[in-house]
């Protein structure tokens, strides 16, 4: 199973974390998964914010990208404008 995960895929765009996560527990995986997405970011991945778990860190670090980059609807004004 080991050697299977090791060729399996990391690009989210190929295996979306909605395919992955549920079948996906070796902390392997995730972070090589981790490390492959980010390894160009200036932000290292303190485990210990993450329950010191891989996996919970690219999932959380993958919902915090997505929800940073949402468009604001047109018509709703910023609190801060």
């Amino acid at each position: 199973m080991l050697k299977i995960i090791s060729k399996t895929s990391t690009d989210w765009k190929v295996l979306p974390p909605s395919l992955t996560a549920p079948h996906i527990s070796q902390e392997s995986y995730w972070k090589r998964a981790c490390e492959q997405r980010w390894k160009k970011s200036q932000q290292s991945i303190n485990l210990e914010d993450h329950g010191k778990s891989w996996k919970v860190a690219y999932l959380e670090k993958h919902i915090e990208d997505y929800l940073g980059n949402l468009e604001m609807p047109k018509g709703i004004k910023d609190k801060d404008n």
